[in-house]
Formats: structure tokens, C-alpha cells, sequence
């Protein structure tokens, strides 16, 4: 009677440990992982703000930026199941792109790469992407988005 206590006793400290790795490995680890990357996107396209490509007024640099920070707020927090080697794949080729000079080519593939990515971004793209000819006309007009962050 007393080995078969242990035993059990035994069998639910394996049992509990082993469902707290599993857990930690399958709910934990990539969540915070996906809060790692959330985090680091949102820093990269941060340096945006400083880098207005030649031709385009700060109005409308301003609303690209707002619209871009936007776009990444509403489609990357919420993939969640995305892959780690695209989530890697996605962070090393944003900042060689961001180490370039930036221009509506850079922003357009932002953009594409959002909305192949996550599940809400080629809606998202097809409705809200700043670069267009009709979108450029609008900043040009006034209005838009605003943001945290000042474009030079």
C-alpha cells in the first residue's frame, strides 16, 4: 500500500512536470517570442519617421508613416500562429531594407509582406495601403491618420 502511495505520488509529480513543460514549450515560449518580434517590427518601422524619401512632402510622409505603424498594429500582433522562420525571415530582410535609402518600393513591400504574412493583412492592404496614386492625392489634401511619432 505504501509503494503503491509513492508510486502515484511519484507518477503525478511526472505527471504535473511533464504538462507544465509541454505547456511552457507550446504556450508560453511562443508567446513570448511573438511579443519579442511584435515589439522589435514596431521599433524598425519606427526609424520610418526619419527617413522621407525624396518627392514626397512631410504631409504626406507623415500619413504613410501613421498608416504603415497602423497596418503593423492591426495585422502582426494578432498572427499569432505565424512561423519562427518567417517571423526571422521577416526581421533580417526589414532591416536590410531599412539600412538602404527609403523609398515607396520599400513601403510597398512592407506592406505586401503583411499581407502575405497574416491573416488580416491582404484585406487590410487592399483597403488602407498609403502608397497608392488615390491615397497620395488625399495626403496631399489634408486629413489622415496621426501619430505618436513626428515625421521629419
Amino acid at each position: 500500500m505504501r509503494n503503491q502511495k509513492r508510486f502515484f505520488a511519484l507518477f503525478g509529480l511526472v505527471a504535473a512536470v511533464t504538462a507544465g513543460a509541454l505547456f511552457w514549450i507550446n504556450v508560453i515560449e511562443p508567446s513570448r517570442r511573438h511579443f519579442a518580434f511584435c515589439q522589435d517590427v514596431t521599433s524598425q518601422l519606427e526609424t520610418l519617421a526619419y527617413k522621407r524619401p525624396s518627392g514626397l512632402s512631410r504631409q504626406q510622409w507623415q500619413q504613410i508613416f501613421s498608416w504603415t505603424l497602423n497596418a503593423n498594429a492591426n495585422t502582426f500582433p494578432w498572427a499569432k500562429e505565424m512561423a519562427p522562420a518567417h517571423m526571422d525571415e521577416f526581421q533580417i530582410n526589414l532591416r536590410k531594407k531599412l539600412s538602404q535609402p527609403v523609398t515607396l518600393n520599400t513601403v510597398d513591400w512592407i506592406w505586401d509582406e503583411m499581407a502575405r504574412l497574416t491573416p488580416t493583412g491582404r484585406r487590410y492592404s487592399d483597403r488602407y495601403r498609403p502608397t497608392t496614386q488615390q491615397k497620395l492625392q488625399e495626403f496631399t489634401e489634408g486629413g489622415g491618420l496621426s501619430s505618436y511619432i513626428e515625421v521629419e
